[in-house]
């Protein structure tokens, strides 16, 4: 009897994974996921790394630290090492990564298993999570980690080793866990533990973590002569309260994600009633995570991408907590998973289109890296406020505009305080240092005809540092505009420096 219980609970649990897999594909594909701009970042990253170039972003060019995930561009060197095409594998992993995280928040949860099966859904629906989970990011990867570090957390006090290396592994996934995560959840394992201060229990908790954030900054301090990554400088531009401003618009428009609120303040109830301590502590996280957002800035990616860490958070206590909950009471999850999942349908309608088109000028951006490929002669040097894709596809030495992977303009340039976060930098005097040939215009590949010959109708919300450079008169004695048409009737739009060869077909 208890080894048919057994296989019953394998099967379930395996029965489980598969719909957590394909939920997350089937709502992804309804979606629109696909790979995005950064994705490409981490892509020419991988690729050079397992080149054995090093940390760089330009294969001959200074090392830069232009991700946000040590660990994930690791993954993806890899898979560059063993030739598989890495912006291919970067969207299956994040899939195949969402999934489980999906599932362990429903294996872990209390009552039968249809009822784990309906939590596992509400993660694996939620559409901003199966739809970052396809682009390719590293988001996927921290949900997994923070999901597990969550379980072990609430449900397994008499591990604090096990825990101390989940959370050393997130180190290594976003250094946001170091900052946010790892402090209050070992506070609180040491507050909370019953037995009296072990130093035991304090080492096993905070030495596998404090000794990865060691090695990282160590290694950090000694390639880039910086203890923070190069995106950091990029991104968090502002000043303390414009940047406070911004979070709280961002936070004030995510109303679609309120299914996911109500859903963490039902958990607090019950943890409250429960007189579940590690559970309440637990969800202390999800106001800390605001807080960071609201202090960064927010973000200009759609579906509430720095909203689903959290999510993921409520997700676990979610599994915890039905734990708790009487027969009565798992009546009230369901309806909580109910109204995320409504929520999520709302938030597909409302954000969809926006979260759609990133996707397509991904694809776009491309077209326009591989035109180049063709028509301009090799080393050519370009420059634009596409970072990613534009790069990728040409292969050729890149000046990042916008500062994420040139760090002369992420740690000099100045800020344009009505630019989308990560897009606030520009720097025209480093731009003009590093001589490009071309200057790619971000509507290339786009349109069906050319948008910004003009300065005034360039973009200046996304694309301010790109305004700056061509209002310079210098830029403007030195470079001359340019529109060439591609094979599907869109358009290439560029400055380029006269005497540089290339653009052989009009």
């Amino acid at each position: 009897m208890i080894e048919r219980r057994k296989l019953v609970d394998v099967a379930a649990a395996s029965a489980g994974f598969l719909l957590a897999a394909g939920a997350v594909y089937l709502v992804g594909v309804l979606s629109g996921t696909g790979l995005v701009d950064d994705t490409f970042i981490f892509a020419r990253c991988a690729r050079d790394l397992a080149d054995g170039l090093g940390m760089r972003f330009n294969p001959g060019g200074e090392p830069v630290e232009g991700v946000t995930s040590l660990a994930w561009v690791g993954v993806l060197a890899a898979a560059a090492h063993l030739g598989i095409d890495v912006p291919r594998t970067a969207a299956v992993l994040g899939s195949l990564l969402a999934a489980p995280a999906a599932w362990l928040a429903g294996v872990r949860a209390g009552g039968t298993w249809a009822a784990r099966l309906v939590l596992t859904l509400a993660l694996a629906c939620s559409v901003p999570f199966a739809y970052w989970a396809g682009t390719g990011m590293d988001g996927a990867l921290l949900w997994f980690f923070l999901v597990a570090v969550a379980l072990v957390f609430v449900q397994a006090p008499d591990k604090p080793l096990l825990l101390g290396v989940a959370l050393a592994c997130g180190v290594w996934v976003r250094l946001e866990v170091l900052f946010l995560v790892f402090p209050w959840l070992v506070i609180g394992d040491l507050v909370l533990s019953r037995t009296r201060f072990s130093r035991r229990r304090a080492a096993a908790l905070i030495l596998p973590a404090v000794s990865a954030a060691a090695v990282q900054f160590a290694w950090r301090a000694h390639m880039f002569g910086r203890l923070l990554p190069n995106t950091f400088d990029a991104k968090v531009a502002l000043e303390p309260l414009p940047r406070v401003w911004h979070g709280l618009r961002y936070i004030a428009g995510a109303g679609p994600m309120l299914g996911w609120g109500a859903m963490a303040v039902w958990c607090a109830v019950v943890a409250w009633r429960a007189g579940e301590h590690r559970l309440r502590w637990l969800l202390g996280t999800v106001p800390l995570w605001l807080g960071y957002v609201i202090w960064a800035g927010g973000d200009h990616f759609g579906d509430y991408r720095f909203l689903l860490p959290a999510v993921c958070v409520v997700a676990a206590a979610l599994a915890c907590s039905s734990r708790l909950a009487g027969a009565s009471q798992r009546q009230w999850v369901l309806l909580a998973v109910s109204a995320a999942l409504i929520c999520a349908v709302v938030l597909a309608t409302k954000e969809g289109e926006e979260a759609r088109s990133e996707v397509r000028l991904a694809q776009s951006w491309l077209k326009v890296g591989r035109w180049l490929k063709e028509h301009e002669p090799p080393g050519t040097r370009i420059a634009g406020v596409v970072a990613g894709a534009i790069p990728y596809a040409s292969g050729f030495e890149t000046f990042d505009m916008l500062g994420l992977v040139t760090p002369t303009v992420a740690r000099e340039g100045r800020v344009y305080a009505g630019g989308a976060p990560g897009h606030q930098r520009w720097n025209t005097d480093a731009l003009l240092e590093a001589h490009p040939d071309v200057v790619v215009y971000p509507t290339s590949g786009r349109f069906q005809r050319p948008l910004w010959e003009e300065p005034d109708a360039i973009d200046l919300h996304y694309a301010y540092s790109l305004w700056a450079a061509v209002a310079d008169s210098r830029v403007q004695r030195l470079y001359a505009y340019e529109a060439w048409r591609l094979a599907d009737g869109t358009w290439v739009e560029m400055l380029r420096r006269p005497g540089s060869a290339g653009g052989s077909a009009r």
